[in-house]
């Protein structure tokens, strides 16, 4: 049986890692509808570098408020 390891980066701005890589799967599968194809979707440490951290861990994102660097009062979510 052939292996095949997707690990993918983001398209910036337009599309995910997780999708560029279920994208290349759903392609994979059409040519080698056998072969088993492992997804790791990754970072640079850019953009969608919380995605992939949330994903990797099964995690969740908390919303919070903390100071900027110029003491302002910032909420994420």
């Amino acid at each position: 049986m052939k292996k095949i390891v997707i690990a993918s980066d983001s398209f910036k701005g337009s599309v995910s890692s997780a999708d560029v890589a279920q994208s290349a799967r759903e392609g994979i599968l059409r040519v080698f509808p056998e072969c088993e194809v492992i997804c790791l979707p990754i970072a640079d440490g850019g953009e969608g570098m919380l995605d992939v951290l949330i994903m990797a861990t099964n995690g969740q994102e908390v919303p919070i408020s903390a100071h900027d660097p110029l003491m302002r009062w910032r909420n994420t979510y």
